[in-house]
């Protein structure tokens, strides 16, 4: 059996008492490396992936459960299990092969999973317990198994498994907040902001193109901001330049694992779609700078004028759609993957000067999944509490171990990465007033009313945690953390 959290990793729910901070460059190994990280080489080397990594699951437990598209939020808030009478056929989706150790666990993993399609009944940090620390690997083949992307179209399956598996590896280091559970988080939120999309339709080929992006855009992440690898001269900072040299290395490592033998997991496309995904995968991982935060939402404030400029047209025929849920069915997902131009760079302000109207809603198309993405990787405060908390207090111990090493080599410590002076409630709510806020209140319009409702209200009882604790630590009284 595979050993898929590094050696001497805690499991996942023990992190949020504590981690243990590696220190040594020569731990982090050389940025410039084709592909070897935290033992992955060793593991690339035993060849690809077996179909079925863990113990088979017996008749009686629930290796195959169906994910049907549930009802609407506000329904399900009632508690009732009733189905909706407007809910869309079930698509029937597996526990991913190797995703469980026992019987026990998959009928409780299956009860998750079934929740795969709601914003606040679906909990990643039990996924990932239930998984040994497999979260990223089982997210992402639920919900790619209830988008019908695995299933009579350009992807081998066993390929996308042992890419999964392999991704997951990569991001091994021992992170409280950059790990895969936090990349599962991101696909499964990007996955449910696409489902909501009102306009514009998107090919199969794009799904596929975000959902990837979501996976890989923190891979191996060092734990570490950019500004800190650019101020103490790190090899990542050496390999890539002082710019977005995280969201670089993320790139290099990713696509490194997809040229591994049987792990080529866009093999079955043609040359021209192979090169769009990546494209785009590039593009959008690169906007998950922070410093690309300003240049992404100008970009999305044009998106939407060019698509209510196109919403007069009688839309055009779209084939082989993807089943959504009925709250979302003024969004449809094609199998329309005929060759497009490349992505616009996250720094590009406008499509090209004198673009067709298609080509400039082309354009704006991959600018909303740019932003779905973004917004994704934001978004984790507007989960139900306790997780919305929760993910602040893990960020901020992240912080707070840069902050103790750059105290260690004697450079000057990032403000909000000092734990004497950070009151992490505070800067939790500046978070979410400068970023989330500003980037839910962008995506209005685009995202459906009953999901954006759910982020809102979520983010509001966040907030509310944050101010009570703010208050608390005012007054000198014990935190929660």
């Amino acid at each position: 059996m595979l050993t898929l959290r590094p050696s001497g990793e805690q499991p996942w729910g023990a992190q949020l008492g504590g981690w243990d901070r590696r220190s040594s460059w020569d731990n982090l190994g050389p940025a410039a490396r084709s592909f070897s990280l935290n033992g992955t080489q060793d593991f690339l080397r035993a060849g690809p992936v077996p179909h079925q990594l863990g113990v088979q699951l017996s008749a009686s437990s629930d290796s195959v459960l169906s994910v049907g598209l549930l009802a609407r939020r506000h329904q399900l808030a009632s508690g009732s299990a009733a189905a909706s009478p407007r809910m869309a056929a079930a698509r029937s989706v597996r526990v991913p092969p190797g995703a469980v150790q026992d019987a026990a666990a998959a009928a409780e993993l299956s009860a998750q999973l079934q929740q795969v399609h709601t914003w606040d009944r679906f909990d990643v940090f039990r996924v990932a317990e239930l998984t040994q620390g497999r979260p990223l690997y089982t997210v992402t083949l639920a919900i790619m198994d209830a988008l019908g992307l695995l299933s009579g179209w350009k992807l081998d399956r066993r390929k996308v498994e042992a890419f999964l598996t392999a991704a997951e590896q990569a991001y091994g280091r021992a992170n409280p907040y950059h790990n895969s559970r936090h990349a599962a988080d991101v696909v499964h939120a990007a996955f449910l902001l696409l489902r909501s999309v009102r306009h514009p339709q998107f090919t199969k080929l794009e799904v596929l193109a975000l959902l990837l992006a979501a996976v890989v855009h923190d891979v191996d992440h060092p734990g570490l901001t950019n500004d800190f690898l650019g101020k103490t001269d790190h090899p990542i900072a050496k390999a890539y330049g002082k710019g977005g040299c995280n969201e670089q290395h993320h790139l290099a490592t990713a696509f490194s694992v997809l040229e591994q033998p049987g792990m080529d997991m866009l093999s079955g496309m043609s040359p021209a779609e192979a090169d769009q995904v990546r494209h785009f995968v590039r593009t959008a991982v690169l906007c998950t700078d922070m410093a690309q935060h300003g240049k992404l939402a100008n970009q999305l404030e044009e998106a939407k004028g060019i698509f209510a400029a196109a919403s007069s047209k009688v839309p055009r025929a779209a084939a082989s759609r993807v089943p959504l849920a009925p709250e979302q069915a003024g969004s449809s997902v094609t199998d329309n993957t005929s060759s497009r131009p490349a992505s616009a760079p996250c720094t590009e302000a406008a499509a090209p000067q004198g673009a067709s109207q298609a080509e400039a809603e082309g354009h704006a198309r991959r600018v909303v999944l740019r932003a779905i993405l973004h917004t994704a990787d934001l978004s984790n405060p507007a989960r139900p509490l306790p997780l919305g908390a929760d993910w602040g207090h893990l960020v901020a111990r992240e912080f707070f171990a840069q902050g103790d090493l750059e105290r260690s080599m004697g450079v000057a410590v990032t403000p909000f990465c000092d734990r004497g002076t950070v009151v992490v409630a505070t800067s939790q709510l500046k978070f979410i007033s400068m970023f989330l806020r500003p980037q839910l209140s962008s995506m209005q319009g685009i995202v459906g009313d009953a999901l954006m409702h759910d982020l809102l209200r979520h983010l509001a009882l966040t907030e509310a945690y944050w101010k009570s604790q703010e208050a608390k630590a005012a007054s000198g009284e014990k935190l929660d953390c």
